[in-house]
């Protein structure tokens, strides 16, 4: 995003940057300990000239010091942040972070109501947008788990033809009357047929 922000590579466009902030909400399998809190990274370098450095004389070192100071300086355009949530709302939230509270609300659909959304009176008029954004998530993981149940058919089907061309309709019966979580794995493997993953 930053070399996006560069119509050409002269001096001049390097001063006209914008910092760019990459920021990441991730709510499923965060450790208990890091479950609602924000971690920031920051970059800085190191230069593979640092320990040489020291031998230079006091002027030569500092203006080494000086360019390694300014390139860090510029470093600092880019900024990461992961927000952790967690996917179960939990109203007593161990943190003083109102940004995390509010994304919490927000993502259990709570964002008008001022017992999860410290912001509430401020979002209401977001909430709506809220609301839409999170069943459009919804809709995109409805569409993921639709297209896993329709390979898991068609592996089923397959396994079911090939069963049938060869005469083994007790393995199928044994399949559909039992629940054979077993027997399925075992003969999926026997005809190759693996799980698809995108």
């Amino acid at each position: 995003m930053i070399s996006w922000q560069l119509t050409n590579l002269e001096q001049e466009d390097y001063r006209k940057l914008k910092p760019v902030y990459s920021v990441w909400i991730i709510v499923n399998d965060i450790p208990r300990e890091l479950q609602y809190s924000r971690h920031v990274f920051t970059l800085s370098g190191t230069n593979s000239r640092m320990e040489e450095s020291r031998r230079y004389s006091r002027r030569k070192k500092a203006g080494f010091d000086a360019a390694v100071k300014k390139l860090n300086q510029e470093a600092d355009l880019i900024h990461l942040c992961l927000v952790f949530l967690a996917e179960k709302f939990a109203q007593n939230i161990e943190t003083d972070d109102s940004l995390i509270r509010y994304l919490q609300a927000v993502f259990v659909k709570k964002a008008g109501d001022p017992e999860y959304n410290p912001y509430a009176e401020y979002s209401k008029s977001i909430v709506k947008e809220a609301d839409e954004c999170m069943t459009i998530v919804g809709m995109f993981e409805k569409r993921g788990e639709k297209r896993g149940e329709k390979r898991g058919e068609d592996r089923l089907k397959t396994l079911f033809r090939y069963l049938k061309q060869q005469g083994r309709e007790k393995d199928i019966d044994q399949i559909i009357s039992s629940d054979n979580t077993q027997l399925l794995e075992k003969l999926y493997a026997e005809f190759n047929l693996k799980c698809e993953k995108n």
